[in-house]
């Protein structure tokens, strides 16, 4: 354990090799921390649309990846070729849940722009009680999100119980501070020891997804990953909706424009939201009683417009 430890914090992400990978070899010294999911438990996944016009009529449309070959970038918990199901989970700090994997997923948010993008959302529910691996933030990086403080207390029990060691309760501090890094994505490789970690813990048949907390929220919300057969066996789509997400200065917010529910039968089946329904105008004047004004609006939206000519 010691030396798997000393291997992590002096990994040299420029330069590894397969072999340098083989540090998870004690693996097995260190019990996994699980956590219960129970039944009914939402689940949020985002697909981006290419534009206002552009819709998906499939469950397989807006889950997981089948293109294996075309995933050409290491993720937070995806190696290169290896799909998983991204998703998010409610948290009490952040109302809209959705938002999570809105931030997560939003070329705007991680690029720093001001603009609009069209998402459609997919909403799972788990059909029977699950146990899922966990990892938590950083506890130098913040301790204000309740759900943190929770899980971390829920660690520290479990480490208590389980009699961890020194080594065993530093592995966890290590892995904790991979999952909370931020990576930029031309260094996508800087994502090899959580990735791999990820692929690991999810051999294990009983363990059927990994938790663990949203970056780009500032870790008040919390991302769930999923193997592609855990989400056969164990989530059921239950409604999707299309909607801008608008970013402009400070003010952020996602609107809902058309949904579909599954009882409805398969292709989706969208419908206008009546009732709160947004018009453009409506949209322009939630924007502009959040100290947005018209000037800055039409600024914004001409500025990716531009960008739009070179991408």
């Amino acid at each position: 354990m010691k030396l798997m430890n000393e291997k992590i914090k002096n990994f040299d992400f420029n330069n590894y090799t397969r072999d340098d990978l083989s540090l998870f070899n004690d693996f097995d010294k260190v019990p996994v921390i699980l956590y219960k999911l129970p039944v009914g438990t939402e689940i949020f996944r985002c697909r981006k649309n290419l534009n206002y016009s552009d819709a998906y009529y499939f469950e397989k449309e807006i889950s997981y990846r089948t293109d294996l070959k075309n995933i050409k970038t290491i993720g937070r918990c995806n190696l290169l070729h290896n799909s998983l199901f991204y998703a998010s989970i409610f948290t009490p700090e952040i109302d809209k849940p959705y938002i999570v994997s809105l931030f997560e997923t939003s070329k705007n948010i991680r690029d720093g722009l001001n603009g609009l993008e069209f998402f459609t959302i997919g909403k799972w529910i788990i059909k029977n009680e699950i146990e899922v691996a966990s990892i938590i933030p950083d506890t130098n990086i913040d301790l204000s999100s309740n759900i943190n403080i929770n899980l971390i207390d829920g660690q520290k029990q479990f480490m208590k119980v389980n009699s961890f060691t020194s080594d065993q309760y530093e592995f966890y501090r290590l892995m904790g501070k991979e999952f909370t890094k931020v990576v930029n994505k031309k260094i996508d490789f800087e994502y090899i020891l959580s990735a791999t970690f990820t692929k690991i813990i999810l051999t294990h048949p009983e363990i059927t997804g990994l938790l663990y907390p949203s970056v780009q929220t500032k870790y008040k919300g919390y991302n769930i990953v999923f193997k592609p057969a855990s989400v056969e066996d164990s989530l059921k789509l239950d409604s999707v909706v299309f909607g801008a997400f608008c970013i402009f200065n400070s003010f952020s917010t996602f609107f809902p424009l058309y949904f579909a529910l599954l009882n409805d039968g398969i292709p989706f089946k969208w419908k206008k939201y009546e009732e709160p329904f947004y018009d453009n105008q409506k949209i322009i004047d939630i924007i502009n009683k959040n100290g947005v004004e018209n000037r800055t609006i039409i600024d914004i939206l001409m500025e990716q417009i531009k960008r739009l000519k070179y991408e």
